[in-house]
């Protein structure tokens, strides 16, 4: 999904199901044999597609991507089987990220906590 208003935003999401959405919204589907469907979000994010998208607003109130200037975006791309291994590389790196924005919260509350018991004076013997 590929919101069309305020492009420069990069409101870009990937839907795994189907449904319904507001019209400010440009539902895209990946091709076959051409993009993973993963990596459609991904390259849909890329600054040089965020800036080309943007370059084409419509409106002042509301900007919104002219659709003749979306349509007219090119993007290179690798072919479908090393498409492959960047999606699996960048899982992986996702799983890292994940695990590290879990070790961040934890260090937080451990600071927190510790914090507030040194203010109480049960920290010091």
């Amino acid at each position: 999904m590929f919101g069309k208003l305020r492009p420069y935003l990069n409101k870009v999401w990937y839907a795994g199901f189907g449904g319904i959405c507001s019209t400010d919204i440009w539902v895209l589907r990946a091709k076959e044999n051409i993009i993973l469907d993963s990596l459609l979000p991904v390259v849909l994010r890329f600054p040089r597609v965020v800036a080309m998208s943007s370059a084409g607003m419509t409106g002042t109130n509301l900007p919104r991507v002219n659709s003749a200037t979306f349509d007219r975006i090119e993007i290179g791309l690798p072919p479908v089987n090393v498409q492959q291994q960047i999606a699996l590389n960048l899982e992986s790196i996702k799983k890292w990220q994940d695990s590290l924005r879990d070790y961040r919260d934890k260090l937080s509350e451990f600071f927190e906590s510790t914090l507030n018991k040194a203010m109480k004076g049960e920290l010091v013997n």
